[in-house]
C-alpha cells in the first residue's frame, strides 16, 4: 500500500507520501516519544498510560547501582518438622529454595503466556518438551499409541498439515524408548510409601514417596536427565532408607540421553542400596537446607556436579574449578544464566562461594572454598552410592 501510494502522488512539498503517513512506534511502553507532545502525534501525547510515564521519568533519571537481595542473613526458623516436598523442592534448585516462600519469598518475574490468535507454524523447545512430556505420561498410564496421538493432535498446539505430524512423531519415537526401559523396571504394582525420619531434638522429616514399586523408586522424564533429577531421586532414596533400613531401597531414574548424538537409547541412573549412613546423609541436607533458607548456597546444581564428579575422579582444585567455570559460564544452559541466579547474585557474577574459603561447620576435607566444600557435601555421597553413569 506504502508503494501505491508513493506512485500515486506526492506530499505539498514533493516528498514522499509512505515517509509523511509512516509512524514508527517505539518497542517500549515506557519509551519518552510515547508519553511526550509531539513524540509521535502533532500537538499531544501518544499515551496516557501514568505508569508508563513514571518509567520514562525513571529511565530518564540518574542510575542507580543494583541493591543486593540479602545484605546479611536471616534469622533461625524454628526448628520445627521438615516436609519430604520441601525438602526436594529445595535441593530440585536451592537458589530458587532460598527465594521461594520458606526463604525470603521474593517471586522472580515472569511473562505471562498470551492465547495465540494464529495457527502455530512452529513450536519452540519447551512447547516440545510439553507436548513429549504429556505423550510420555499417557503412553506409561497405559493408553496406546494411537489414541496419545489423536489427543495430542486435537490440542491445537502443534503446526498444521505434514509439520505437526513430523513432530509429533519424531516426540513419540523418543518417548517410546523411556516408556520400555520404565516398563521393565515398574514390575509390582505402584505404592505410595509415607515416611518419617528423626532428625534428632525433636525434629522429623515426614512425607510421602510415591511412585515406589516393590523396593525400587522409579521415576520417568521426558528430559535429558540432568542435576536436578539425579537430586530429586537421591533425596526421596535417603528418605526411604532413612525411615526404613531393614529394605534393600534403590532408586531408577529413566529419561532421555544427554546428548541427541548419544547412541544409547534412553539415560538411566540406580542409587543405592544405601547402608546405614542414610540417615546421617539426610540430616546433613536439612540442615545445609536451613541455613539455606537464610542465605543463598553457593551450589549451583549444575556448576556444583561438575565440580564434584571432576574431584571424586582424583581431579586436583585447579582442574575441577575450570572445569565448574565451564558449566557456570556455558551459552548452553550455563547456571549464570538461571533466573533465580541472576535475581540473587547479578548478570554478570564470577562463580559465587569461590572467594574464601568454607565458613564454620561446613570444611570437606582438601576443599579450600566454600563452593568447593558444599560441592563436595552435598554430592559427593550420591556419586558414591551411584551404580553406573549418566
Amino acid at each position: 500500500m506504502l508503494d501505491a501510494l508513493d506512485g500515486t502522488a506526492t506530499t505539498s512539498d514533493g516528498g514522499r507520501v509512505s515517509d509523511a503517513v509512516t509512524v514508527r512506534h517505539p518497542l517500549q511502553p515506557f519509551d519518552p516519544r510515547n508519553v511526550t507532545p509531539d513524540g509521535l502525534v502533532p500537538g499531544t501525547t501518544f499515551s496516557f498510560d501514568t505508569a508508563a510515564a513514571a518509567g520514562a521519568r525513571a529511565a530518564a533519571g540518574p542510575r542507580t547501582p543494583p541493591v543486593p537481595v540479602l545484605d546479611r542473613a536471616l534469622a533461625p526458623a524454628p526448628r520445627g518438622d521438615v516436609l519430604l516436598t520441601d525438602l526436594v523442592r529445595f535441593w530440585s534448585d536451592p537458589i530458587r529454595g532460598f527465594l521461594g516462600r520458606h526463604g525470603v519469598d521474593v517471586a522472580l518475574a515472569t511473562d505471562e503466556d498470551q492465547p495465540e490468535d494464529a495457527l502455530p507454524v512452529e513450536i519452540d523447545s519447551l512447547a516440545q518438551w510439553a507436548v513429549g512430556d504429556r505423550v510420555l505420561r499417557d503412553l506409561l498410564v497405559g493408553l496406546d499409541v494411537d489414541t496419545v496421538v489423536e489427543r495430542e493432535w486435537r490440542r491445537g498446539e502443534l503446526p498444521p498439515g505434514q509439520l505437526g505430524w513430523r513432530i509429533l512423531g519424531s516426540l513419540v519415537q523418543e518417548a517410546q524408548p523411556v516408556v520400555a526401559a520404565v516398563r521393565a523396571l515398574r514390575t509390582r504394582p505402584p505404592e505410595a510409601v509415607d515416611v518419617a525420619v528423626d532428625l534428632r531434638g525433636g525434629r522429623r522429616l515426614v512425607g510421602t514417596v510415591p511412585e515406589v514399586y516393590g523396593d525400587r523408586l522409579v521415576t520417568a522424564h521426558y528430559s535429558r536427565l540432568g542435576a536436578k533429577h539425579r537430586m530429586t531421586s537421591w533425596v526421596s532414596l535417603l528418605a526411604l532408607a532413612a525411615s526404613d533400613p531393614d529394605r534393600s531401597w534403590t532408586a531408577h531414574t529413566v529419561g532421555r540421553p544427554a546428548t541427541p548424538k548419544s547412541r544409547d537409547t534412553v539415560a538411566a541412573s540406580l542409587l543405592g542400596p544405601l547402608d546405614d549412613r542414610a540417615v546421617d546423609m539426610l540430616r546433613d541436607l536439612v540442615e545445609l537446607r536451613d541455613v539455606g533458607l537464610r542465605a543463598p548456597l553457593p551450589v549451583p546444581l549444575k556448576t556444583s556436579l561438575r565440580y564434584a564428579r571432576a574431584r571424586s575422579g582424583r581431579a586436583d582444585t585447579a582442574y575441577a574449578m575450570r572445569q565448574a567455570g565451564f558449566q557456570w559460564e556455558s551459552k548452553f544452559g550455563g547456571d549464570r544464566d538461571d533466573d533465580a541466579v541472576r535475581r540473587v547474585w547479578g548478570d554478570t557474577a564470577p562463580l559465587p562461594g569461590t572467594d574464601g574459603p568454607p565458613v564454620d561447620g561446613e570444611q570437606f576435607p582438601g576443599e579450600v572454598t566454600r563452593f568447593g566444600a558444599l560441592a563436595m557435601r552435598v554430592w559427593s555421597p550420591l556419586i558414591e552410592a551411584e551404580q553406573g553413569s549418566w
